[in-house]
C-alpha cells in the first residue's frame, strides 16, 4: 500500500534466556500484531553474527532495528548501530535484561513495543573493550572482571537449571570457591591496587533486575563508572549482598569507587572478563566511554532524562 511504513527487521536470537526466547517470543509477536507493527523477523541465532547481520539491514536502508534477545544480542546490535543515526528499539527475551533497567527501557512485552511504535529518540553512550583475548568489542552495560565473569560462564554451563536459579546456583557455588585476586584499576589518572572479588565497569548500573552493582552509573553522562569489590569476610560479604539487593553496593566499606572516561584493569594471574553477561576473554583489559554514540528508541517520558 502506499504510503505504508516500511517493516521493522526484528533481530531475534532463539538462544537468548538460554535457549528459552522462542517459548516468550509468541508474547513479543502478540503485541506487535496489536499494534499492527508490520516487522520482518531476522532469526541469528549466533551472537557473533549479529553486527553483520544489522549492517546488511543498514545497507539496504532500514530505518530503525529492535533487538529481540538477552543483553548479548542488544550488544551486537548497539554496536552495529553505533555513529549510524538508526535507532535500536529493545524487546528483551533474556535473563535479567540488565541493559533495559540500566536504561530505563521496559520490560514487559507490551510497553516495550509500545516503545518501539511511539517511542522517541534517547541519546546514550556506548563503551568500547581492549581485552586479553577479544580486542575491539563493545559494550552498552556492565562489564567485569573476576566473580561475576566466573558466574556469568558457569551459569550458562549448568545442564540442569536454566535462567535465574542457574545464576543463584553458580553465584553461591562460586562464593564458596573463588579465591580474590590482586588487582590494579586506573581511571582518569587514578589508580588504586587491591585484593579484589571482582571489578565492575559500568556505562549502566544493573546486571539485572534487583541487582545494581553501580548504583550512580548513568548511560548519557559520558563517563563509566567502576565499583572494586574487595575481598571480605563472610559477615562482610551478607552485608554487602544485602547492600547490592537494596540498590547501595557502592555504600559498603569493601566497595571502593571512582568515574571516569577511561578504565584499565590488570591483574596478577589472568582473570575472566564479561561483558553484559557474556566470557569474552581475561585481563588486562582497558575500556572507554563513547558519548553520545548511540540512538535508543525509549517511552516518550525517558526522552529529556538527564
Amino acid at each position: 500500500m502506499s504510503g505504508a511504513r516500511p517493516a521493522v527487521p526484528v533481530i531475534f536470537n532463539p538462544l537468548a534466556f538460554q535457549g528459552q526466547a522462542r517459548q516468550h517470543w509468541p508474547a513479543v509477536a502478540q503485541a506487535l500484531a496489536g499494534l499492527r507493527v508490520r516487522y520482518d523477523l531476522v532469526e541469528v541465532a549466533d551472537l557473533p553474527a549479529v553486527a553483520p547481520t544489522v549492517r546488511e539491514l543498514l545497507r539496504a536502508g532500514a530505518p530503525v532495528v529492535a533487538a529481540a534477545g538477552g543483553d548479548g544480542t542488544v550488544r551486537e546490535c548497539a554496536a552495529a548501530l553505533a555513529g549510524t543515526g538508526v535507532p535500536l528499539a529493545v524487546l528483551p527475551l533474556g535473563i535479567g535484561n540488565g541493559t533495559s533497567y540500566s536504561l530505563g527501557l521496559p520490560t514487559s512485552p507490551e510497553a516495550a513495543v509500545m516503545a518501539l511504535v511511539r517511542g522517541v529518540r534517547r541519546r546514550v553512550d556506548l563503551a568500547t573493550a581492549a581485552v586479553a583475548g577479544a580486542a575491539g568489542r563493545s559494550f552498552l552495560n556492565v562489564a567485569g572482571a573476576g566473580l561475576d565473569a566466573e558466574v556469568a560462564g558457569g551459569a550458562k554451563r549448568l545442564p540442569y537449571l536454566k535462567g535465574i536459579p542457574a545464576y543463584v546456583v553458580t553465584t553461591l557455588n562460586s562464593l564458596h570457591s573463588f579465591e580474590p585476586f590482586p588487582v590494579r584499576v586506573e581511571v582518569g589518572g587514578r589508580a588504586v591496587s587491591r585484593t579484589a572479588l571482582l571489578v565492575a565497569v559500568g556505562n549502566g548500573g544493573y546486571y539485572g533486575r534487583g541487582v545494581r552493582i553501580l548504583p550512580h552509573a548513568r548511560p548519557d553522562d559520558g563517563l563509566l563508572d567502576v565499583g572494586v569489590v574487595e575481598a571480605m569476610s563472610p559477615v562482610e560479604l551478607a552485608a554487602f549482598l544485602g547492600a547490592l539487593v537494596a540498590g547501595r553496593a557502592d555504600q559498603h566499606a569493601r566497595v571502593w569507587t571512582a568515574r571516569g572516561r577511561q578504565v584499565r584493569i590488570e591483574t596478577g594471574s589472568a582473570a575472566l572478563v564479561q561483558l553484559d553477561g557474556d566470557v569474552v576473554g581475561s585481563t588486562p583489559a582497558a575500556f572507554e566511554a563513547v558519548p553520545g554514540a548511540l540512538e535508543v528508541l525509549v517511552p516518550e517520558a525517558l526522552s529529556d532524562r538527564r
